[in-house]
């Protein structure tokens, strides 16, 4: 499984770098390796001779072999302009997801660095992204030692979605990592209130980590508060 994931990294990766980063703002993300290697080769293409994307000319309209004066006012109406912005958001959730599941592979590969980066672009893009995507950045930043900030998120998925049981024990294993026991117990009761049939043994076959024990420093985190595993 892990090895299927890794072997879509590159064609991820690919289809992102086609992206026109005029159109989807990447241009104001923050600077970082991954942001200028894999994503923007050819940000603001107008320092160069050839435009990134190149576009199709617009159409022209005659009326008796001039140009209908009143095409191009027409284009600018209210609804060209929403047809516009709607076309831009639909381009921006495409490559959001894009983002999101490269994110979700590199984690799962022993990349959450470069994980979380892509999660931290996807939500950039769309600010009104599912909730399931703030767990994949606190995985990734549960990987890094970053236990606070994916206290952070995992708070903020389980505002977003109360029945999340596996947001809870990732909760619970993080306070475990910082020394929090109470809040790691009552994390861990909440997880189970949700779900009395949750078990570490079955996320350990079914979570495709290609490193296995990646995914045992969340054990860690568990035992750490002195938590059973189930």
């Amino acid at each position: 499984m892990a090895g299927k994931r890794e072997n879509a990294v590159g064609p991820i990766r690919s289809s992102l770098r086609g992206t026109d980063t005029r159109s989807y703002g990447l241009g104001d993300l923050h600077t970082s390796t991954w942001h200028k290697i894999e994503v923007l080769p050819n940000t603001y293409a107008q320092k160069s001779s050839k435009p990134a994307v190149r576009h199709s000319p617009r159409p022209t309209f005659r009326i008796g072999g001039r140009a209908d004066p009143t095409c191009r006012m027409q284009r600018r109406g209210p609804a060209c302009r929403a047809r516009s912005r709607l076309s831009r958001r639909c381009h921006s959730e495409s490559a959001a997801k894009g983002h999101t599941a490269l994110g979700f592979i590199l984690h799962h590969i022993g990349q959450s660095e470069e994980a979380l980066k892509c999660h931290e672009q996807a939500a950039a893009l769309d600010p009104v992204f599912p909730p399931i995507w703030l767990h994949f950045q606190a995985q990734a930043a549960y990987q890094l030692e970053r236990y606070s900030e994916a206290v952070g998120l995992l708070k903020r998925r389980i505002v977003r979605n109360p029945e999340t049981d596996a947001s809870r024990v990732l909760l619970a294993a993080s306070y475990g990592q910082m020394g929090l026991i109470e809040e790691a117990r009552e994390a861990w009761r909440d997880a189970l209130r949700v779900n009395p049939t949750y078990s570490v043994e079955h996320r350990r076959k079914v979570l495709p980590y290609k490193d296995p024990e990646d995914f045992e420093r969340v054990v860690e985190g568990l035992h750490k508060a002195g938590l059973p595993e189930r």
